[in-house]
C-alpha cells in the first residue's frame, strides 16, 4: 500500500510538476520603447515633508466620571476628545432639580 501511495505521488509530481510552455510573442514597437533612468541610492541629510489626511490619536486619554448622578444639561465644547482642559474648568453641568427637591 505504501509503495502504491509513493508511486502515485511520483506520477502526480511528474505530471503536474512540469512548467507549461508559454508562447512568447515578439513585438516590434517601432522604436517607441520607454526610456528608463536609473540613479544610485544616497543618504538624505535634510528632512522631507509629506502631506497626508488622517486623524491623530494621543495616548493621554483621561476618563472623567461624575460622583453624582443626574441628567446633563450643559456639555462644554472643551469636553470633546483631543482638546486640552485646565484644572477647575467646567466640562459638564448636571440638572440640579432633583437635588433641590431633596433639600426642600
Amino acid at each position: 500500500m505504501s509503495i502504491l501511495i509513493l508511486a502515485t505521488g511520483v506520477a502526480g509530481f511528474r505530471f503536474f510538476g512540469q512548467k507549461p510552455d508559454v508562447p512568447t510573442q515578439d513585438t516590434d514597437d517601432g522604436g517607441r520603447a520607454v526610456v528608463v533612468v536609473t540613479a544610485a541610492v544616497t543618504a538624505r541629510q535634510q528632512p522631507f515633508h509629506l502631506k497626508t489626511d488622517g486623524e491623530a490619536a494621543t495616548y493621554r486619554v483621561i476618563t472623567v466620571g461624575a460622583e453624582v448622578e443626574g441628567r446633563i444639561i450643559h456639555k462644554s465644547d472643551r469636553a470633546r476628545g483631543g482638546t486640552y482642559v485646565r484644572k477647575g474648568e467646567l466640562l459638564f453641568e448636571i440638572d440640579p432639580v432633583n437635588y433641590q427637591l431633596e433639600v426642600e
